[in-house]
This record gives C-alpha cells, structure tokens and sequence, in this order.
C-alpha cells in the first residue's frame, strides 16, 4: 500500500507487489482494523488516514505510511479510527508535521503523544458502533447519487443511442450548426468581494454541473453583456489539465453571473436543447473526441471555440431533446433531494463523532 491507496476507503485499484523477501517483520503484514496513515505528502494530506478491511491476501505498506494497530485488551480498532480521522485529531496532526520542501512528514513521536480518551471497552464499541450506522447511512446516500449520476447517462443513450454508432440514423451536423455562438468571458481579475459573482473553471464540475459554493466578484462596471451567462446557457472549459478540459455544464440560475476567460459561453439556437448538447459533450464518446482534440502547452490541454464548433454531433428532433431535458431535470430534482439529506448527515456525523470523544454521547 502506498499514500495514493489512503483515500476516504483503502483504494485497491492501484496497488504494487513487491517480493515477500522484503518483508521483514510479522507486524509488517496489514491486518484487518489498522489504521492506515499517510506520513509524508503534501501538508493538507499527511495525518489522512483509512481503515483496513478484510483483505484477499496478504498486504504490507510502503516506507511513507504509517500503521496504528490497536491494543485490543485496551482500545477498540473502530474507536481508535473514529477518534484518529476525526477533524480535532487531524487537524493536530497536520501540526505537528515537520515541513521539507513541497513535503510534510508525520512527527510520530507527537501524535503518539496525543490523549485519547479511553472509556470502558463496551462504551468504546457502543460509540464506534453509533458513528457506523450513520456513516453507513451517509455511504448508501452517496451510493444512490452514484446511480443517479450513471441513469442520466442511461436516459441519453436510450433516447438517442450511442453517438459513436448512432444507430437511430440521426442526421450529424457540427457543433456550430446548433448554436448561435460561442464567446470567450472576461479577462479581468475576480476579488473575494464585489457585486457581480464570475464562475470559473473551478466551478465546472467533472460531473457535468455548475458549483457556487466557492464564488469571486467583480464591480458590476467591468461587467458587460458580452461576459455574462444566462439561464439555459452552456460553460464549456477551454483549458484546463488534459482529463478535466472540455468540462461541459448547463447554467441553470435564474441570476446572471459572469464568466471568466477560460470559459466559453455557448448560446443555443431555438431549433436545439442546451441539456442535449452539454450531455453529448459529457458523455464518453463527448469526452474521448474532447480528449484527442485538445494541444497540451505546458502541462495545460487547450480547445478553443473554433474547435469545439467543429465538432460533430448527432442531431436528433428538438422535440426529443426537450422531452430528455424534462427527464433529465425529474432525475436532478431527486439528485438534489439526495444531495440535502446527504449534507444533513454529514453534519449529523460531526456533532457526533465531536460529542463521542468528549463523553457527551
């Protein structure tokens, strides 16, 4: 296992062998319960820990992590993952870290310093237990927006096929023929105060959406009508690195915002949907022609508009792109509904696990 293996769940589609030879000691071999801790990455992710599940063979770590094993005539395993991964402990941990260059190291010797409040063995499997139950209801909402995520990509290819083989026989234009243009946004430096909030690439999601919880602003005099997105508008991201460019999201505000310059402003013409467009572009054969379109110029990827005019695209009758729109709209309200009790649990969590270690539970 190596840092790239420590994510919220230990990650094992990635992992390396190495020859049994170089394992030198029994408690190098992982067992079911430690405690995974990255000790050395960058300064936000050392201290990142997860748990170890059962695993199908046998496992050990590599020399940039560290393993806390519980001593179970003491300390429960689930009880010593809740308090180590919780924001109080981590945020200590982190420092504590001994910075290098672009590097921080875990201080061992401090963590194993911190206190840990160690109630009676049957109180610490009580809380552990607690905190599972919500934690498994949060992991069963985050599977569902998972699903909802995969049917809005089902309902586009049942309505219309796979576009690399267009089986349905649609006519195929360009990009350009279903459009009324395609505008760069503006050039002007955004603040973290203003009137008038700009969306950046950053708030094009991979996923196809468009996140405002990080916002910045420009006075509303630098603003013109050229750089702003309107409802039923498109974003597309013209640069960013090679598996994020092309990044594809329907405005769907009714406030108009700006738009900074390394987004472009796509406008539909009356006779075709935006929701049809940004999903042919989101799909995966969207995606694959996005891919091998782009030029890499110093570790970036660049489509300009001119290109993502070029491309060409099944065009289906608009009646069938607004009966998908309104599908597709059904599926994000759900989506949406998900999203809130998910954020709910979230927070349920955290009052939780903070009450949990300070004998309030």
């Amino acid at each position: 296992m190596r840092t790239r293996n420590i994510q919220t769940e230990l990650d094992l589609s990635d992992v390396w062998s190495i020859s049994r030879s170089h394992v030198k000691r029994p408690e190098q071999i992982l067992q079911f319960g430690d405690v995974l801790v990255s000790s050395a990455n960058s300064w936000n992710l050392v201290g990142k820990c997860c748990w170890t599940p059962q695993l199908d063979n046998e496992a050990t770590f590599g020399g940039f992590i560290t393993a806390l094993r519980a001593d179970p005539a003491r300390l429960h395993p689930r009880y010593l993952y809740w308090w180590f991964s919780s924001p109080t402990v981590q945020a200590a941990v982190r420092s504590f870290g001994r910075q290098t260059t672009n590097i921080s190291n875990l201080d061992i010797h401090r963590c194993l310093a911190l206190n840990i409040p160690v109630p009676p063995l049957e109180e610490q499997r009580r809380l552990a237990g607690l905190l599972d139950q919500v934690d498994d209801l949060r992991a069963k909402r985050q599977q569902a927006i998972a699903l909802l995520d995969d049917l809005a990509q089902s309902i586009f290819l049942d309505m219309f096929g796979n576009p690399a083989t267009n089986p349905k026989g649609w006519v195929i234009r360009t990009v350009s023929d279903l459009i009324e243009s395609a505008t760069y946004g503006t050039s002007q430096k955004a603040h973290t105060a203003g009137d008038f909030p700009v969306l950046r690439m950053g708030n094009l999601t991979a996923q196809g959406r468009i996140d405002l919880s990080s916002l910045k602003y420009l006075p509303t005099s630098e603003v013109g009508e050229r750089h702003i997105v309107r409802k039923d508008d498109i974003l597309f991201n013209r640069t960013n690195s090679a598996d994020l460019v092309g990044k594809t999201a329907v405005f769907r505000e009714n406030t108009p915002m700006a738009y900074a310059g390394y987004l472009v402003r796509v406008r539909t013409n009356p006779q075709n949907h935006p929701e049809y467009i940004s999903a042919f572009l989101n799909s995966r054969y969207g995606k694959k022609i996005l891919r091998n379109m782009c030029k890499s110029i110093v570790g970036m990827a660049n489509i300009n508009a001119r290109e993502l005019q070029s491309i060409r695209i099944p065009a289906p009758p608009l009646k069938l792109q607004q009966e998908f729109a309104q599908r597709l709209q059904a599926t994000e309200q759900q989506r949406a509904a998900h999203v809130s009790h998910l954020e709910a649990l979230d927070e349920l969590f955290s009052s939780l696990q903070a009450k949990a270690f300070r004998g309030e539970l």
